[in-house]
Formats: C-alpha cells, structure tokens, sequence
C-alpha cells in the first residue's frame, strides 16, 4: 500500500491501480495539409461543458487555418465510474464554410 497523508477519493490505501496507457487526448489532425493547432490561425468558438449525471466532458471548436479554412471540431470524453481502467474519446471534425481535406 502507498502511504498517504489524507483518505481521499476511492479509498487509494486499498485500491489505487496505475494502469500503463498510451495518452488518448493527443490527436494530430491535418486540415488541408495544415496542422489543426490553436497557437496558429484564428480560434472563432470555443465551447466545454461538463455533465457530471452522465459522466462526459465535451468541447466543441471553430478554427480558422492561417490559409482560411474553417472547421468545427467536437471531443467527447469519457470515462467509466463502475470499471475505472474503461476510457473512451470520440472526435468529429466537419468543414464550416467550404470543402477541406481533413486527416
């Protein structure tokens, strides 16, 4: 067991598991052959919402590309309160304003 100074959440002295998994919130998407990152272009929309009673964080985004491509993009995350080594992330990506080539 791991020494801690507080009893918190889940009981850690007697059920904390680390469970060796790959980082399922890195995503590398191209949008016309551009990488999709907000550091560059325009952010038009940003949106999170938090739903405890179902247990899913979502975020919603319109991004404009230095080129000017607009795309709206949707994360939905979740993970599992009854089996705790359960995740899951579902990404949608869709054109705003013209056609884009998105990978």
């Amino acid at each position: 067991p791991l020494p801690y100074a507080e009893a918190g959440y889940g009981y850690p002295e007697s059920g904390q598991t680390i469970i060796n998994v790959t980082n399922g919130k890195l995503l590398r998407l191209l949008v016309d052959d551009e990488p999709f990152d907000l550091r560059y272009g325009r952010l038009r929309k940003h949106e999170r919402t938090l739903d405890f009673r179902r247990g899913v964080l979502e975020r919603t985004c319109e991004w404009t590309s230095p080129a000017g491509t607009t795309v709206r993009v949707r994360s939905t995350r979740l993970v599992s309160l009854t089996q705790r080594a359960i995740a899951a992330v579902e990404y949608e990506v869709e054109p705003v304003d013209s056609r884009a080539r998105v990978v």
